[in-house]
């Protein structure tokens, strides 16, 4: 079957067939196994009710067939097309972003990232992974990107936010990166807030998908958006674990353990030094942090001070430690004291 092939549609067809070409055209819509599997198979749904006696309105007519208005109950809600499949985990006979193909593809070295602006309210996601033509013939692949809300936006399904087309010879491979702005006119990562009468950026986890079509998903991560700047207790928390971790020796613990702490410490000392840190960007460093530290394994004691970990100086220095800390500590809280003086 083609679909609005115009007058090239015997040619096109016929390379197709012959093979000197590779399919790549993705479907746009959901294909049911039957009318009973669709989003609106329920009378009330379609064609609508009667207002006054409830009977089935004609559906010849948008107008039942006399003077009254059919009544349509809109169940679905916000679980349109795709989303209404995957909110209820039906199987459709063909998924939305569905394709065929003469060779095969492989995705790979999924990149998550973001940029945050909380004065602004605004964030941006970047994701980016590979896609390689592993089979024996040229054809082009159209990835696609999705998005599930966090569970607090009670969003169904999953959001498709970017897409790309790439043509691959066999063997060759290509980096594909989908950028997801909160300010696009599409809104790919707010919902609709009725009291504020204005969308609204969802803080929290999303769970982001690539792959060939909807349910065709490759690669998984997760990406944490959080736009509310850290509590002045928070920061101090996170201050005081770095301080107990400098205490600590190297050569009371084992490599691997040891390496996964200095890790740890690290990206909670870069979070401090930066402006601004958000809450859950410091609530996420001081979980790691602690957990790195509840996973040392000792080789001759140690462990927290107050524990039996000895005091003296470990890879740092407590002096060196202690002033790296408290450096950050007064940079965050100078410019929060001209911050709070500025709106003032």
């Amino acid at each position: 079957e083609a679909w609005y092939p115009g007058e090239q549609a015997g040619p096109a067809l016929a390379g197709l067939l012959f093979g000197d070409v590779s399919p790549s055209g993705k479907l746009p819509m959901t294909f049911p196994v039957s009318l009973a599997q669709s989003p609106t198979s329920t009378t009330a749904q379609y064609p609508g009710l009667e207002p006054g006696d409830g009977q089935a309105c004609d559906p010849g007519s948008p107008f039942g067939g006399a003077t009254t208005v059919c009544q349509v109950d809109y169940s679905e809600d916000l679980a349109v097309g795709y989303k209404w499949y995957d909110q209820f985990q039906v199987d459709p006979l063909f998924e939305f972003g569905f394709g065929l193909t003469y060779t095969s593809f492989e995705y790979s070295g999924l990149s998550l990232d973001q940029n945050s602006d909380p004065a602004q309210g605004q964030t941006q996601l970047t994701v980016s992974f590979t896609v390689a033509n592993t089979g024996s013939v040229t054809a082009a692949e159209v990835p696609q990107v999705y998005l599930t809300l966090p569970s607090s936006s009670a969003t169904p399904g999953r959001r498709l936010v970017g897409f790309d087309r790439i043509e691959l010879a066999p063997g060759q491979s290509q980096t594909v990166t989908a950028t997801i702005d909160s300010t696009a006119s599409d809104h790919p990562l707010s919902v609709w807030d009725v009291v504020a009468d204005d969308w609204i950026v969802v803080e929290g986890a999303y769970e982001v998908a690539v792959g060939a079509s909807s349910r065709d998903l490759r690669l998984s991560g997760q990406l944490l958006v959080d736009l509310s700047p850290a509590a002045p207790a928070a920061v101090a928390e996170l201050v005081a674990l770095v301080e107990r971790v400098d205490a600590l020796r190297e050569a009371d613990h084992t490599a691997e353990s040891w390496a996964a702490l200095v890790a740890a410490r690290a990206q909670a000392v870069a979070l401090l030094a930066a402006p601004d840190p958000t809450a859950l960007a410091v609530e996420a460093a001081q979980a790691a942090l602690q957990a790195a530290v509840n996973s040392l394994v000792r080789s001759g004691g140690g462990g927290l001070p107050g524990t039996g970990a000895s005091l003296a100086p470990g890879l740092w220095g407590v002096t060196a430690g202690l002033f790296l800390v408290s450096g950050a500590c007064l940079v965050w809280y100078d410019r929060r004291r001209r911050t709070t003086r500025s709106a003032v």
